[in-house]
């Protein structure tokens, strides 16, 4: 094997994160132009749809690639650390092998079909990859499509890069507009007396303005409460508040009258008959709902106690998703892609929460 570029230390690199910002404010504020239909870049970003590619992948996930990645495509993007390939008189037909360094240090080894000219050591690239079902090349993930990241950067359109404007309502976690909910005409909960003074202000306010910044329509008092009971309901059955949080975002954006498609209710999304089993009677009663949210996922957690980190939370997240009886079906987090994604997403929210130092 010939082993170009392996730097003299691996240790985690902090690259910058401002490229896509950089791009989206180019001269006159506008992005560049569509590519052309028939540019690498175009195929590039046709594939990424057609193969319905998860675009957020936590790298820490990463490290030690899970089997919840089996037979989904994912968008993998990186520095370009070594490049590996074989040697032309080797019996084997070993594909070449590009080194990706994530901006949080994990190397992944991609296996390249085609030779490697058009890319070279300290480059960033962006790749759509599948995990190698070759169990002598365990960890590895096969290239679908590969570019330069400044072209895929460069060729962003609005729509997807710019925030969009306002609609007033917020969208539920099957991306259609949450339906309309009861009107808040219960008042306020009394608080636990555990919970009046759980944590200190400065505390509360770091919540309640993260809160705000994903559901500006919430009164301050609405924030502070949700911030409470979370806080409460996480410390009584033992799960990390954060996740609790990262959970909220993804089901409902932090709307108390939340309505899926399926019919799932409230800030946490739970299923009617779910509610019902947790003695939860009022979905819409943030505190009710809340408290079922947290009762519910907790009981998953400690079912998968035994397993690593990662393996838990998302064992637990895809029974909150999917249900229970999938996990069990399929021996493990099922091959929905959408619950796939959640998984990704959530997990991706706390790992980002955690590394921020959220207290």
């Amino acid at each position: 094997m010939r082993m170009a570029g392996w730097p003299d230390n691996l240790a985690v690199r902090w690259l910058p994160l401002l490229l896509v910002a950089l791009a989206a404010f180019a001269p006159g504020g506008a992005f560049a132009a569509s590519p052309e239909p028939d540019s690498p870049v175009a195929r590039y970003l046709a594939a990424r749809q057609e193969l319905d590619a998860a675009t957020d992948v936590p790298p820490h996930a990463l490290a030690s690639p899970d089997p919840t990645f089996r037979g989904i495509v994912l968008e993998l993007r990186g520095e370009i650390v070594a490049i590996i390939t074989p040697e032309p008189s080797a019996a084997d037909s070993s594909p070449t092998c590009l080194l990706l360094q994530t901006e949080l240090g994990v190397t992944i080894p991609l296996d390249y079909a085609q030779a490697p000219e058009m890319f070279r050591v300290g480059q960033r690239v962006a790749a759509l990859a599948r995990l190698c079902d070759d169990p002598q090349r365990s960890g590895h993930f096969v290239v679908e499509h590969i570019i330069p990241e400044q072209d895929l950067l460069a060729a962003i359109s609005e729509d997807e890069a710019q925030p969009r404007e306002d609609s007033g309502l917020a969208e539920s976690n099957s991306g259609e507009p949450a339906a309309p909910g009861p009107p808040a005409d219960r008042g306020h909960p009394p608080l636990p007396a555990a919970a009046t003074d759980l944590y200190n202000p400065e505390k509360i306010a770091v919540w309640q303005e993260w809160i705000g910044r994903h559901n500006p329509r919430l009164s301050e008092s609405d924030r502070e409460l949700i911030v409470r009971w979370v806080l409460y309901h996480s410390r009584d059955f033992g799960v990390d508040h954060r996740l609790i949080f990262s959970v909220i975002l993804a089901e409902s954006s932090f709307d108390p009258y939340c309505v899926s498609h399926a019919g799932a209710q409230g800030l946490m999304q739970l299923m009617p008959g779910t509610a019902r089993g947790l003695g939860v009677e009022d979905s819409f009663y943030f505190p009710e709902n809340i408290r079922g949210g947290v009762q519910y996922l907790s009981k998953y957690l400690r079912e998968y106690q035994d397993k690593s980190n990662y393996e838990q939370c998302a064992l637990a997240l895809a029974c909150y998703n999917a249900g229970p009886n999938a996990v069990k079906k399929y021996g493990g987090v099922p091959p929905f892609s959408e619950t796939r994604r959640y998984i990704v997403k959530v997990t991706q929210q706390f790992y980002d929460l955690y590394k921020a130092g959220y207290p």
